[in-house]
């Protein structure tokens, strides 16, 4: 594995989040490793490595019309990037944090990225989870 593809499964390692926005990622792998990396070059290291790596585009489908055009005309939402390595034995967090951390990896390895159902489904978990995450710690935070 090359040393950015390296960095980006220790980031995505050490991030909170299962799934990550591909921005995100190259901003925290770009600042380490190679300040002149780009979303499109991260990318196309990522998808070498199929087993270590799912990028999943969100927005697939006939909606793809909503999203707002780039510099160059193009149509395009920002992927969401999952390092497919379970947690590490020494990973922060609670016992379920980290379990739901894996079910949505394993969900994502074994839907099909072209279709559109599929990844709405993917994303909309995804959602749910970062939002049963932030229940969790503002439960545990206003305990006595």
């Amino acid at each position: 594995m090359d040393r950015i593809a390296a960095a980006a499964l220790q980031a995505l390692a050490e991030h909170p989040f299962p799934a990550v926005k591909l921005s995100e990622v190259t901003r925290l792998v770009g600042g380490g490793v190679d300040r002149s990396l780009d979303a499109r070059r991260l990318r196309s290291h990522l998808e070498r490595y199929p087993d270590s790596f799912t990028v999943l585009d969100p927005m697939r489908g006939p909606w793809r019309w909503l999203l707002p055009k780039s510099r160059v005309g193009v149509r395009t939402a920002d992927p969401w990037v999952l390092g497919q390595s379970s947690a590490s034995p020494g990973a922060v967090g609670d016992r379920c944090a980290l379990i739901m951390r894996d079910s949505i990896r394993w969900l994502a390895r074994h839907l099909d990225p072209d279709s559109p159902t599929q990844v709405a489904h993917w994303c909309s978990v995804l959602l749910s989870e970062r939002d049963a995450r932030r229940t969790l710690v503002s439960s545990r935070s206003r305990r006595p």
